[in-house]
């Protein structure tokens, strides 16, 4: 005798249960949240911490971020952020690790070419060209780190490295001045390119392997979230930095220059606009926005490491345990 047992359909869900599903109010609450603070972020720069804009667009954020925890909280198995993934404690150090290398990399492509356009009298193509040591370095070595990891599967040390060399490479092109060469450029670049790259991909294998099966999808959408939730607050924070520190050094130095001037005219244009000693303050102006913008991303490398330092302790106690139990077993 034979038996079939005929395939039972998956039951459609209606459209209310679709828009349920995508958690479409918690897409609308984040997106909100992250325009607001980036708006801010920019208005600051340009006017002043205290105008109305900033001040709004500030509360609104907040407000909005509240909303956004709220609804992910009520919304259960149904959120987009899976509350049990949180709890997990070796992904949360991970999600948290993958937040403030953001931090590292991706504001300093937003500063290098501002500050190698006015400061160092690059054009826009040479200043792309003057990246390649630090994008195709972080191109590099995370397609090593990946490799590695197949074969080493220690993870929390690429993490401590990755953030320890990121960040001292980030440290030594923050103490560049205008008489800096290529070739320090180039030995800067590549050293921060070298832990950016060791460590990029590392948090998404890592949530990969600590999870079921049937939390992949779901973790792996988290990382990406968190990796670029922190890319847009730190891009937005360090252009407020990197402006704010531009117009009070401008005031500071070129008294009879006004600051929202020299934000109008742009990198490229100071040379034809400004000459003599305005030039000259004006350069330097540009250099002090610029080292006031990379300390955003030094202090998000050392956050960076203080987390990674946590994951190797945690390793480490974990090894212990495995072991003890190894020589205490039956």
């Amino acid at each position: 005798m034979f038996f079939f047992t005929p395939p039972i359909p998956p039951r459609e869900a209606s459209l209310r249960e679709r828009i349920v599903q995508i958690d479409l109010l918690g897409s609308v609450l984040v997106t909100g949240a992250l325009a607001c603070f980036v708006l801010c972020m920019h208005w600051s720069g340009i006017y002043h911490w205290s105008s109305p804009r900033a001040i709004l667009t500030m509360i609104s954020s907040i407000i909005l971020t509240i909303a956004f925890v709220l609804n992910e909280w009520f919304m259960g198995p149904k959120a987009m952020i899976q509350h049990h993934l949180l709890k997990n404690a070796r992904v949360l150090p991970n999600l948290i690790y993958i937040f403030f290398l953001a931090g590292v990399y991706f504001p300093l492509l937003y500063t290098l070419p501002v500050q190698l356009q006015s400061v160092h009298n690059e054009s826009a193509s040479q200043s792309g060209v003057r990246l390649i040591p630090l994008v195709l370095g972080i191109s590099i070595f995370t397609m090593i780190s990946n490799g590695l990891l197949t074969w080493w599967r220690h993870y929390a040390l690429f993490l401590a490295a990755g953030a320890i060399l990121g960040t001292a490479g980030l440290a030594k092109i923050h103490s560049l001045g205008a008489d800096a060469t290529t070739g320090d450029w180039i030995r800067y670049e590549v050293l921060a390119a070298v832990g950016v790259g060791l460590a990029l991909q590392i948090p998404m294998i890592a949530n990969q392997t600590v999870v079921a099966a049937a939390d992949v999808p779901a973790v792996t959408s988290l990382t990406l979230f968190v990796e670029n939730v922190g890319t847009a607050l730190f891009v937005a924070a360090g252009e407020a930095a990197f402006a704010q520190g531009l117009m009070a050094s401008i005031a500071r130095n070129v008294p009879s220059v006004a600051p929202q001037k020299v934000l109008d005219v742009g990198a490229t244009q100071i040379r034809s606009v400004f000459y003599g000693s305005e030039l000259q303050g004006v350069l330097g102006s540009y250099l002090d926005g610029c080292k006031i913008s990379h300390i955003i991303g030094v202090a998000c490398g050392a956050a960076a490491c203080v987390v990674s330092f946590g994951s190797v302790g945690s390793a480490g106690i974990r090894g212990i345990r495995m072991r003890l139990k190894k020589v205490h077993a039956p």
